[in-house]
């Protein structure tokens, strides 16, 4: 659906002034869309008093960020019009912080904050909204985190997940790799190989993860969606050093938090795991010619049954220590 350019209709500002409308009288503070004499859209917060020092102030690509001291205002300047729904995204990101503050100076704090986390979010450019087949990719990889990697490891489990950064498996273990897969349910029952060497693992023990999921509605039992996963994985690592990471590699995937990801809706079933050992239905690496690149397979699941296996985790454990 369609989001609503707030900013549309503002007009644009005369002289050194800007022109404003107050984002809803329902919020506790002040806070505006507003377009300066340029025409940019602007956000605006203006609190009641001086809430003291505060910097530095953070650079966000494609955005301008203005602390007025002595005006007792935040403004933040978007460069580029067409960028307006990921500047849109990012105004209510901070309302959402800010709005339950109390004092000045804490609202000051949570808008810091969240300028540092964006400032990393916006790092590599304005983002577009991922293809249903990488958010089922993505959700995926985060279920695997969230109930497999985070119970067992903590927040180091983090650190594990290397799909992002482009490897052959999603994630290593301490010399135990996993990939991991999705299946939409009403699917053709394969698995996609995106690359041979996703199933090569130079001897040391790999698994295939499969996830089936299915389109449902937003109060199935189970329900997940792309951005709740991400806030849940969050919570699970506050206030440990691999939130970073994880903001990290989520850049590196390519996520950005539009609100549309909350649109696509889907159930999670049990995975099922395959042990990728002699015998298991793969194009061997000396099956490759050379100067063969980009191949590309399907592997129908009822060949992967006699290989159903999951690894012994504390065995995994002995192996990270």
């Amino acid at each position: 659906m369609p989001r609503e350019n707030p900013w549309q209709g503002i007009g644009t500002a005369s002289g050194s002034r800007i022109r404003a409308r107050r984002v809803s009288e329902m919020l506790k503070h002040d806070f505006y869309w507003a377009t300066n004499v340029d025409g940019q859209y602007t956000f605006l917060l203006q609190v009641e008093s001086d809430p003291g020092e505060w910097g530095p102030v953070p650079e966000l690509r494609g955005i301008t960020v203005g602390y007025y001291r002595n005006a007792r205002q935040v403004q933040l300047i978007l460069n580029d019009r067409a960028d307006w729904e990921m500047f849109l995204v990012l105004c209510n990101d901070l309302i959402q912080a800010a709005d339950e503050c109390v004092t000045p100076r804490d609202i000051m704090d949570s808008l810091m904050a969240r300028l540092m986390r964006w400032q990393r979010l916006l790092s590599r450019g304005p983002r577009k909204i991922m293809d249903d087949r990488a958010i089922r990719g993505l959700i995926g990889e985060l279920l695997f985190l969230r109930d497999e990697l985070v119970p067992q490891f903590g927040a180091r489990a983090v650190e594990f997940w290397q799909g992002p950064e482009r490897l052959p498996q999603d994630f290593a273990v301490g010399g135990y790799l996993f990939e991991l897969k999705t299946h939409l349910v009403g699917d053709a029952p394969k698995i996609y190989i995106s690359s041979p060497s996703q199933l090569w693992s130079g001897g040391s023990p790999l698994f295939v993860v499969v996830i089936p999921l299915a389109h449902c509605g937003r109060h199935s039992p189970g329900m997940v969606t792309l951005s709740r996963l991400v806030e849940q994985l969050t919570q699970m690592i506050v206030g440990k050093p691999q939130l970073e990471v994880l903001e990290s590699r989520l850049i590196e995937f390519g996520y950005f938090p539009f609100p549309e990801y909350e649109d696509a809706t889907y159930a999670a079933s049990p995975p099922k795991w395959y042990e990728v050992r002699i015998g298991f239905p793969k194009i061997a690496e000396n099956a490759i010619p050379p100067g063969v690149e980009d191949a590309k397979y399907a592997i129908r699941t009822i060949a992967c049954e006699p290989f159903e296996a999951k690894p012994d985790w504390k065995v995994v454990m002995e192996n990270l220590k």
